[in-house]
């Protein structure tokens, strides 16, 4: 999934095996070519409303999603 922040910044939230759940800015992505991975990369806009709770409640299922998955590649 790719998310924009108000400031523009770009990051890939992508699901891993073996690393889980990571937040990616999207020019390290591209830098790093790690773009090449991938046969097929597909866009599709989300067009939803965004309410302040929709958005809070989003960015709190990332930011618990992402310290999950982080704790999880320690053990």
């Amino acid at each position: 999934m790719l998310l924009r922040y108000a400031s523009g910044k770009v990051v890939l939230f992508e699901a891993i095996g073996g690393t889980g759940v990571t937040l990616t800015d999207w020019n390290d992505f591209i830098d790093n070519k790690w773009n090449h991975a991938y046969k097929k990369i597909v866009y599709r806009k989300l067009i939803v409303q965004r309410t302040p709770e929709m958005l809070t409640e989003f960015e709190n299922f990332i930011k618990v999603s992402s310290i999950f998955e982080h704790i999880n590649t320690l053990f």
